[in-house]
């Protein structure tokens, strides 16, 4: 099985393989500097700080990226944050995303039926 996909898609198709197996990411892989911050964009990493540490983003975006990925590193540590792509969807999120055209499409024949009254 291949669940190697492009940057940042909407459905990831490891998603389904980590739920079927109860993989939980944060119990095997830390993001550091030189493994995962160093290799993403000065934005990525203010914004992941901005979801563990977020009073420490105005300081940090002041740094160099090498030393953004270290202090980001330090600070992320205990906190059991996984990029996006490590996430494992819940069966809740992943129904919702299995509805979510179907919901568009009532909302849609809603609009409809109100203009046409």
């Amino acid at each position: 099985m291949d669940v190697v996909t492009p940057r940042a898609t909407q459905h990831q198709p490891g998603a389904e393989l980590a739920q079927a197996v109860g993989l939980d990411m944060a119990a095997w892989w830390q993001p550091t500097a030189d493994g995962y911050f160093q290799h993403v964009p000065k934005a990525a990493i203010l914004e992941a700080v901005g979801e563990f540490a977020p009073e420490h983003v105005t300081r940090l975006a002041k740094l160099k990226k090498g030393d953004i990925a270290s202090e980001a590193e330090r600070l992320a540590d205990g906190t059991d944050w996984m990029p996006a792509i490590f996430k494992a969807e819940t069966s809740e999120t992943m129904q919702e995303q299995d509805n979510a055209p179907a919901a568009a499409e009532a909302m849609a024949d809603e609009l409809v039926q109100t203009l046409a009254a």
